[in-house]
């Protein structure tokens, strides 16, 4: 599924006419045309941010993170969703999308070292015929891509069990994971084929074979007031033994807010 209601890999000509205009401001003189500097980047039509990277219309912008004041007022809707005990996993589905809030999405990267490069966001990812990932977030770093595959379960509910076992919720979405597992380790393939059909450029080696360091899975489920010392160690644990990575809603919260106040003047995902 595509983030966009435009088709990013296609441009206007008033584009292809701004374009220009910023190649030549920052060409420092004739035949010395640099139009990838990062002053180019900045003042380009969004559009050719999209359309030179790899899936156009499933791009995560960095330019749009230095919206701080946009972004915040959405960081904070997304809190007060939160705070309504009746919220499901299928409201906050749609509040991201009604909001096209994907870097709350996108900032679950930053529990990575890739993404930096580029990042791209798939909602909505189906796995072959029988599982569909909520999310599927395609991140690049200096070594070629990675993936994490993204399960949201209820921000309410059992989420833990008294003696800090996982409770119903989060076994449900570690299940789910579990099976994506399986069925990716055994038919990888699938995943290229259903990312080829989001770009016309030929995908890298990352994306036919099957590495098991590349594939990274993440498990979203209750508020940080369910998790205790017992629970984080729990947590833990199942990152260390199966890369599986089970954090609350709060946790998006927190990367979102940081993502867009990054003080280094230099935002990534």
């Amino acid at each position: 599924m595509n983030l966009y209601e435009r088709d990013y890999s296609i441009s206007t000509k008033e584009e292809d006419i701004l374009r220009e205009e910023v190649i030549a401001r920052n060409t420092v003189s004739l035949g010395r045309i640099k139009p990838k500097n990062s002053k180019y980047f900045f003042e380009q039509p969004k559009v050719f941010r999209h359309k030179e990277s790899l899936f156009p219309n499933n791009y995560l912008d960095i330019v749009e993170l230095y919206e701080y004041e946009k972004l915040s007022k959405i960081n904070q809707a997304f809190n007060e969703t939160l705070e309504n005990t009746k919220t499901t996993e299928s409201d906050i589905q749609r509040f991201i999308k009604s909001n096209k809030a994907y870097h709350l999405i996108g900032s679950l990267l930053k529990l990575y070292n890739f993404g930096h490069h580029s990042a791209y966001l798939f909602p909505e990812f189906q796995l072959g015929t029988s599982f569909k990932a909520d999310y599927l977030l395609v991140g690049k770093s200096s070594d070629g891509f990675s993936f994490v595959f993204v399960e949201l379960e209820s921000p309410y509910g059992n989420i833990f069990m008294k003696n800090g076992d996982f409770g119903e919720s989060a076994r449900k979405g570690i299940n789910q994971i579990e099976d994506w597992k399986s069925f990716i380790q055994r038919d990888f393939s699938t995943i290229s084929s259903e990312l080829k059909k989001y770009t016309k450029a030929q995908l890298t080696d990352e994306f036919y074979n099957y590495d098991a360091t590349r594939c990274n899975y993440v498990v979203v489920v209750g508020r940080r007031k369910d998790f205790n010392d017992k629970s984080y160690e729990l947590s833990r644990k199942k990152s260390k033994e199966s890369n599986i990575i089970v954090t609350h809603y709060d946790k998006i919260y927190d990367l979102s807010e940081n993502l867009i106040i990054n003080g280094s003047g230099a935002l990534t995902y």
